[in-house]
């Protein structure tokens, strides 16, 4: 039971990265872009074009602001993993992140199961809410099991 000033400080945290939209200070983010004319096309056993990890698509949706936000920008960058991002402060942002819930019938991965806390990191399949040791470890998880490029 979290009580005091560590009540305090998981309320604030908690808030952070809920994903009701407040006005935040600004920060600066960078991300790689992916230069497709560089892909290496491998196929799979069928003859199907596969995904290699740097193909994957991955997408978050974030504040750019908030604790579980800035520690997934500082991950992928760590790792050299390419991601497509949103910010809530662009326009069509909550359409955007609606049609995702949507997808995945408002279920999420991770820190929440109900797409409760940003960032929202879509990668094909998957959903996750929150970022934790536990999403990284399925982030990881999933690039690697992708086919390796040649």
């Amino acid at each position: 039971m979290i009580t005091g000033a560590g009540l305090a400080s998981y309320f604030i945290f908690s808030n952070q990265n809920k994903t009701e939209t407040y006005t935040a200070s600004t920060s600066t983010v960078s991300t790689t872009t992916q230069d497709n004319d560089t892909q290496n096309n491998i196929t799979d056993s069928e003859g199907n074009d596969a995904q290699t990890a740097s193909e994957q698509t991955i997408v978050m949706y974030h504040n750019g602001t908030g604790p579980m936000c800035i520690e997934a920008l500082d991950f992928f960058e760590e790792q050299g993993i390419e991601f497509k991002e949103h910010l809530n402060t662009e326009e069509g942002f909550k359409d955007l992140l609606s049609s995702e819930k949507e997808r995945f019938n408002g279920v999420s991965e991770g820190v929440s199961d109900s797409f409760g806390y940003y960032p929202i990191i879509i990668i094909e399949t998957r959903a996750f809410s929150g970022f934790d040791d536990n999403v990284k470890s399925e982030i990881l998880s999933i690039l690697n099991a992708a086919p390796a490029e040649s």
